[in-house]
């Protein structure tokens, strides 16, 4: 699903489709994503599509090796939302599966875009992780 949906994104980008990134914010935020974003929102992710294309393409190849993610040791939170694409879930549950200790925390009315739609959920899960003491696994 996601090398589909990051293919035809590339291919609009590349014949010049102002909204391209459209594609990328509809798949992960649902249909109709995109459009529902503030004008100053949507306007900022059409202009940066460029780096966004460069943070793709730098980032999709990597794929660490399970030996790496299972020798893991040091206090990790996996956050996701519940309402999270189906590929970005299974991601999520690969992860903490793997990460040996790990925490999963799922944000029930949350989909991909939890650091702008949480906010504040984010920060408390973040200043749980850096308050926690070792083997805490909060």
């Amino acid at each position: 699903m996601v090398t589909t949906m990051t293919a035809a994104y590339f291919a609009e980008v590349v014949r010049g489709v102002p909204d391209a990134v459209r594609r990328v914010i509809d798949f992960y935020g649902g249909a109709g994503a995109f459009e529902a974003l503030p004008a100053r929102a949507r306007n900022y992710v059409v202009a940066t599509t460029g780096v966004n294309v460069r943070d793709w393409t730098s980032g999709t190849p990597f794929e660490p090796p399970v030996e790496t993610l299972q020798s893991l040791r040091l206090p990790t939170t996996i956050v996701r939302g519940a309402t999270s694409h189906p590929a970005m879930l299974r991601i999520a549950g690969l992860l903490h599966e793997l990460v040996p200790g790990s925490t999963m925390v799922t944000i029930g009315d949350g989909s991909h875009f939890l650091p702008t739609s949480h906010p504040a959920e984010i920060a408390e899960l973040i200043r749980q992780r850096v308050r926690a003491k070792p083997g805490d696994g909060a």
